[in-house]
């Protein structure tokens, strides 16, 4: 809750028929107005100041496009000190149902700001011996205690996030995990023999096993490591708690609520127009492996949190997990098709 004692509301915008102009001459407009705004603001000397609309986002930093620049924690402007938390009109939410909950959100993070994110740690192994030894150790650790969780994530020569295609199409170009409170492991494509996978297996039978978009990578796996049951999936969670699309991939819940950078920016300059992660140098896919493990532990962390608060929602997605992974069979076999009855049809 936020006091409204403890509110300022200061007018960015009061220029009457801002909308009719040109983008450019609105930018001068709003331009114009920058030296009232700001001292208007220093007056205040509030602790943040949160933009409602693309103009306010404008004014405040010189750039445009309120739906990619509200993402994540408070922004800087080189006009003022003063933390800045970019969201959508009151009148956007009006016009359209789905951005409420952008405001509601970001509102949010006046007094829930995000961590301060911390990059990960990790190792590459890039040969049989050394990953067949360390997959070994985690068993015999598994065998003493209670499943500990194994986040898993590989990197084919296609991205999950955009592309739908099955992952065992494509040659396996790393595989990362982090089991319990070990480091994160990147595993190179020469450390990926067949006693790898059998290990990999018997660890995952062993484990509580968490991914994000979790169906893709088990199947990936498939043909390695045969049938992974997974148990806990961070992009189903988020669909959990908000039903609306475009909103689940790995990467922007990352930058939403961890608070990350967009670590993804360096491999999109990669790829190429055919989005072909084969293409990436080597250290620059373990390290985004690594970053993709690292996110899906903490959001794994923080999901469970909320649904220790919300027991009902874990139901939910334990109803999805079940139907993730019985899915993931129908795609791998396919569906029988009468051609005959098709055609008539």
């Amino acid at each position: 809750n936020i006091s409204r004692s403890d509110t300022t509301y200061v007018s960015s915008v009061g220029c009457a028929g801002l909308s009719d102009l040109s983008a450019r001459d609105r930018k001068k407009a709003l331009a114009s107005c920058n030296d009232l705004l700001f001292h208007q603001i220093d007056s205040v000397d509030p602790e943040v100041v949160v933009t409602l609309g693309n103009e306010a986002l404008v004014a405040t930093t010189g750039k445009s496009g309120i739906a990619s620049h509200r993402v994540g924690p408070a922004k800087h402007s080189t006009a003022t000190e003063t933390p800045l938390i970019p969201t959508v009109s009151p009148w956007a939410c009006l016009a359209q149902e789905s951005q409420f909950k952008f405001l509601v959100t970001d509102i949010g993070k006046v007094v829930n700001p995000a961590p301060v994110f911390t990059p990960p740690k990790y190792t590459v192994v890039d040969n049989d011996t050394d990953s067949e030894y360390l997959l070994q150790s985690y068993i015999n650790e598994s065998e003493k205690t209670e499943p500990s969780t194994l986040v898993l994530d590989i990197e084919v020569a296609m991205e999950k996030d955009i592309n739908f295609e099955h992952p065992d199409r494509f040659d396996m170009l790393c595989i990362g995990f982090k089991y319990a409170d070990y480091p994160i492991v990147v595993f190179a494509d020469d450390a990926l023999s067949d006693t790898f996978y059998v290990l990999l297996k018997t660890l995952a039978d062993k484990s509580k096993v968490v991914a994000h978009n979790g169906k893709f990578d088990l199947a990936g796996l498939y043909s390695g490591a045969g049938e992974i049951t997974l148990s806990f999936d961070t992009m189903l969670a988020s669909y959990v708690f908000d039903e609306r699309t475009g909103i689940h991939g790995l990467k922007y819940l990352a930058q939403e609520y961890l608070g990350a950078p967009a670590y993804d920016d360096e491999v999109t300059a990669l790829v190429g127009p055919k989005k072909d992660f084969g293409a990436i140098p080597k250290e620059i896919l373990y390290k985004y492996n690594a970053y993709d493990i690292h996110c899906t532990y903490l959001l794994w962390e923080m999901y469970e949190k909320r649904f220790d608060k919300e027991p009902e929602l874990r139901k939910v997605h334990d109803f999805l997990i079940d139907a993730s992974n019985m899915l993931r069979q129908v795609e791998r076999n396919g569906l029988k098709v009468d051609e005959e009855y098709l055609d008539e049809l």
